[in-house]
């Protein structure tokens, strides 16, 4: 018996011990030469909307939208119907970064990417002047839990943005409910012409 419990121990501290290991990679995206249009508005259908299926990360897809003159973008693996999985927007003419940059944690032989990171350009409004902003949002993952939009950070005027949009996709995005969640904006404070397609 004893032995049986050395035995035990000993293989217990023979084995290895895996933490987390965080970082980034980077895709680029070519809308038009990577993407497959998989719906799109039909007879009837109120104004001109579409939605791609892209490339991500080593498998991960990227589902791109666009209606109303609003660009939308969802990552990893569709939780539920796509239609409603393109939702979060900006009011005024924008357009978003072909760069994505997706944070990756490896634990073991696991290596799964939990987060992106993508910079989106706002055009002047109401008086402001253009802006730059990074979207942070969840990957979706094949078990099924749901991707979609966390928060923001205010890049204009930001040397610190990058750091922020990571710290924030390291410690909250995988706790974030997207349901009923309200995605954060950084700087506090700071006024998003935000639009979420209802």
């Amino acid at each position: 018996m004893r032995r049986a419990a050395s035995l035990a121990l000993a293989i217990a501290a023979a084995a290895p011990a895996f933490s987390a290991e965080i970082s980034s990679e980077y895709t680029e995206l070519d809308a038009r030469r990577d993407c497959a249009v998989v719906l799109t508005g039909g007879e009837g259908d109120e104004g001109d909307w579409g939605v791609s299926v892209c490339p991500g990360w080593r498998g991960y897809p990227v589902l791109s939208g666009f209606a109303f003159g609003r660009l939308f973008a969802n990552y990893g693996f569709p939780a539920g119907e796509i239609e409603t999985l393109i939702q979060d927007s900006f009011g005024p003419p924008h357009g978003v970064s072909p760069k994505i940059e997706w944070r990756i944690r490896t634990e073991g032989e696991i290596t799964r990417p939990f987060a992106v990171i993508r910079r989106w350009t706002i055009a002047a409004f109401d008086g402001a002047a253009e802006m730059q902003v990074l979207a942070v949002s969840r990957v979706g993952q094949p078990n099924g839990s749901a991707g979609c939009l966390t928060g923001y950070v205010m890049a204009s005027g930001n040397p610190q943005a990058n750091e922020q949009a990571r710290v924030m996709a390291d410690t909250q995005v995988e706790a974030f409910d997207c349901a009923s969640g309200t995605p954060m904006v950084l700087p506090k404070g700071v006024g998003l012409p935000i639009y979420r397609q209802n």
